[in-house]
């Protein structure tokens, strides 16, 4: 993946995943390894673990650790409170 420079690498990581969730890449209940994706983007895994978490509440996925990303699925009322772009 070729990075802009004018925005941090981790937002563009959480922009591909959300992307790759709503396009059914991440099917419901698909872990989503951190290893795997530091290798693909060349990055550290920090950057990767960043841009898992970013924003927490808003994405249908759970962080565990040692493990990865948990890819959750969402159902009416599972993202209530979760703070919007309006």
């Amino acid at each position: 993946m070729t990075f802009d420079p004018t925005r941090p690498k981790w937002v563009q990581i959480a922009d591909v995943i959300r992307s790759r969730i709503a396009s059914g890449e991440y099917p419901p209940h698909h872990l989503i390894s951190e290893a795997q994706m530091e290798r693909e983007f060349g990055v550290a895994r920090v950057t990767v673990r960043k841009g898992h978490r970013s924003p927490p509440r808003r994405e249908p996925h759970r962080h565990h650790p040692g493990h990865g990303l948990l890819r959750l699925e969402v159902t009416p009322g599972s993202l209530a409170g979760a703070p919007t772009d309006a």
